[in-house]
């Protein structure tokens, strides 16, 4: 009995052992089971998700190149509209010029003209002015000559024997 004993209740306990392993091994298996079929979905789930990102990733990558080229045209049309307006001004502040050189040849032209009459006039009064002093000059040297033939007939006059007045008679007294 000392050696049946232990060795039924080892028998016994290798039964419960036995099917106590097998248990673990299949919730082990199931679970692992379980868990690769997890790691399969979860691994389906973020290829899903990867290929959606790859996918919204691209939208909005065309999205911003779309929106890139609209302001891109935007800026471009902008661009244009102020080259043309520049353009624009260019040409009439151009024609304005041509017009001011224009108007500024006419009144040089003027002013020539202007300035050849001045000097004309301005001949014309300097040559009246030396004819006027000439006829000035004339006429002192003439009053000049006349007093200088005044001043010789008074001399000569003074001096002639005929002209002095006889001596007054004596006056009574």
């Amino acid at each position: 009995m000392f050696l049946i004993c232990p060795v039924v209740m080892l028998a016994v306990f290798l039964v419960f052992y036995i099917q106590s392993q097998n248990r673990l091994e299949a919730a082990e298996h199931a679970r692992n089971e379980a868990k690769a079929r997890q790691d399969a979905a979860d691994d389906a789930r973020k290829s899903e998700a990867e290929a959606n990102a790859r996918k919204a990733a691209a939208e909005r990558r065309i999205q911003t190149q779309k929106e890139d080229a609209d302001k891109e045209a935007a800026r471009l049309a902008k661009y244009q509209a102020q080259l043309d307006e520049v353009l624009n001004k260019e040409k009439t502040y151009r024609d304005e010029a041509n017009a001011r050189s224009n108007e500024a040849s006419d009144l040089e032209v003027k002013l020539d003209s202007l300035h050849h009459e001045r000097d004309e006039l301005n001949q014309h009064y300097f040559d009246t002015l030396k004819s006027l002093e000439l006829t000035r000059i004339k006429e002192r040297d003439a009053e000049l000559d006349i007093q200088r033939m005044v001043t010789r007939i008074t001399q000569r006059a003074e001096n002639s024997q005929m002209i002095q007045m006889p001596a007054l008679p004596p006056t009574e007294r």
